[in-house]
């Protein structure tokens, strides 16, 4: 969803490549210009809810992660870490 020319809001799923890996690992700002706003996890039942993240929180498989970045970088993100 854009915000504007300059800002673009998405939600991208959590690779088994970064299953493990916390937020501060990733340094997604820092390395990307990617700001994780929200996480939305499924619990043992399937019932879905959004977190607020924190710098340790451990990403799983399948996560959804709300970001918001500029046009271009979460692709960009995307295609370095592989997934």
């Amino acid at each position: 969803m854009p915000l504007g020319e300059e800002l673009v809001i998405s939600e991208i799923r959590v690779p088994s490549t970064l299953a493990g890996r916390t937020l501060a690992d990733l340094s997604l700002p820092n390395r990307f210009g990617v700001t994780v706003l929200a996480v939305r996890r499924s619990d043992v039942e399937g019932r879905g809810g959004i977190r607020r993240p924190q710098a340790d929180t451990s990403l799983r498989e399948g996560d959804g992660l709300i970001v918001v970045a500029g046009p271009g970088a979460i692709e960009s993100m995307l295609e370095r870490l592989g997934t």
